[in-house]
């Protein structure tokens, strides 16, 4: 009986120690995730607000030439509010023309430059109407892009605490297997001692029951 016994606690001892192994390896790859995980967050949030920035200055300056040419729209109907319409249009031939503060050196469409008989005002309205409509949509792709990225971030999140809560879970388990192994290992080493003193007193006494009888005092004497 303490032979079965033995044995099986050292069966068990093995399927322990093996599963000790085992546990061992899937908490390094889980951390190994972790890892990837943490990283791959910082990494988005370091481009997110590169990209943050970028988008902040081109929306900055698409606003200030906007407003640029509305105060050179304002500062023409101030100048030529009074003045017959001849004097707003585009004279190709003129090259002495005044430069208007903070207008650009060339509007965003090349096309309305080149025609004659379009008024100044309405070159200008144009071109701040392209740089109002590039501020709006690159503050919708900021806005976009702001909303990927916490996407992202929330989904990395999850699974960095999905796979952080499984780690400690593991953790927890190899610790309690590597417990058992501990006190079974103790156990088995305790019950193999007592085996081999009942084992050495069982043939101390078989050896006794076979060894010859000393004759008596009585039997001598006769």
């Amino acid at each position: 009986a303490a032979k079965d016994a033995a044995a099986e606690l050292r069966g068990e001892l093995e399927e322990a120690a093996a599963e000790v192994q085992q546990l061992t390896e899937d908490e390094a790859a889980l951390r190994l995730d972790v890892e990837k995980l943490g990283r791959a967050a910082e990494e988005a949030q370091k481009e997110r607000t590169e990209s943050k920035t970028r988008n902040a200055a081109s929306i900055k300056e698409a606003e200030e030439s906007q407003q640029a040419l509305e105060k050179a729209m304002v500062m023409l109907r101030e100048v030529y509010g009074k003045a017959p319409a001849s004097l707003l249009q585009v004279d190709q031939t003129s090259s002495d023309m005044p430069a208007l503060e903070g207008a650009p050196e060339t509007f965003p469409d090349a096309d309305y430059v080149a025609a004659p008989q379009r008024g100044l005002l309405e070159l200008l309205e144009v071109a701040a109407s392209s740089y109002a409509s590039a501020a709006a949509e690159l503050a919708d792709e900021e806005k976009a892009d702001e909303g990927q990225f916490q996407q992202f971030l929330a989904e990395t999140r999850k699974d960095k605490e999905i796979k952080s809560r499984e780690l400690a879970h593991k953790q927890d388990r190899r610790e309690r297997k590597q417990m058992f192994l501990k006190q079974g290992e103790a156990e088995l080493a305790t019950s193999s001692d007592k085996l081999a003193k009942v084992r050495e007193y069982l043939e101390k006494l078989q050896s006794q029951c076979k060894a010859e009888p000393k004759p008596s005092l009585e039997s001598q004497s006769r």
